[in-house]
């Protein structure tokens, strides 16, 4: 896999986690055009997730699922799960879909919309509330290591932010807090991100999050060996 020279090499106003680890805040990259679309369909159509740490007991608040072009019907497997697989059909509707997709197309200009297609995968999250996800590494063997990852957020009011955190993998106190709108980009880059670090969102009752909904679009290169 080839990537873009210029988006795998921090830049000067990047933050620098440590060693071979760096993050890019990029506010309002894009407006979320088609929100409520995407929202009913993520929480009409995509089946609730068993929650990993009580053996599927109940399930995850969050709704997630997984679209890859060169794998159809193939999801995202992690914490011994695999996610719901979309499909292309299930997607191009979209224009929030549409909009990222483009958007991370403009920001990889080396390579043309079907290469991009066949060597990343969109990993979509859907937030009701305060919903959130724990400290997390992004390095299971399906992706690219050391790849650079973005991360898309959206939310149903533009008045909300959403606290994104960085940890030290060895602490549990937060090294880096980012504040998200909806519209941000987030990119998550260098060798060791995904190794030294980890990466959430907390869990809020917080009534200010009653109404919120949000969804993220991450995407994430494909281990080109597999």
């Amino acid at each position: 896999m080839t990537t873009n020279i210029d988006e795998s090499v921090p830049l000067p106003k990047d933050v620098q986690l440590g060693f071979g680890a760096w993050i890019r805040h990029i506010p309002a990259a894009l407006p979320a055009v088609g929100f409520d679309a995407l929202w009913e369909f993520g929480m009409s159509s995509v089946p609730p997730t068993p929650n990993p740490f009580n053996g599927g007991r109940t399930n995850l608040k969050r709704r997630q699922a997984t679209f890859i072009e060169r794998s159809p019907g193939l999801g995202y497997r992690f914490s011994g799960k695999r996610t719901h697989a979309l499909r292309a059909d299930d997607l191009r509707a979209f224009e929030l879909f549409a909009a990222v997709e483009e958007d991370f197309a403009m920001r990889h200009p080396t390579m043309s919309i079907d290469e991009l297609r066949k060597n990343v995968m969109y990993h979509f999250n859907w937030y009701p509330g305060g919903a959130g996800i724990s400290p997390h590494k992004d390095d299971e063997a399906q992706l690219e290591a050391g790849a650079d990852i973005y991360s898309y957020s959206f939310m149903n009011d533009e008045s909300y932010t959403r606290n994104f955190q960085v940890y030290h993998e060895d602490d549990s106190t937060a090294t880096l807090t980012v504040p998200l709108g909806s519209g941000d980009l987030l990119v998550m880059g260098g060798s060791r991100c995904q190794v030294d670090w980890k990466h959430g969102v907390k869990t809020s009752a917080a009534k200010r999050y009653a109404k919120m909904k949000r969804i993220n679009i991450t995407v994430r290169w494909l281990n080109s060996e597999l």
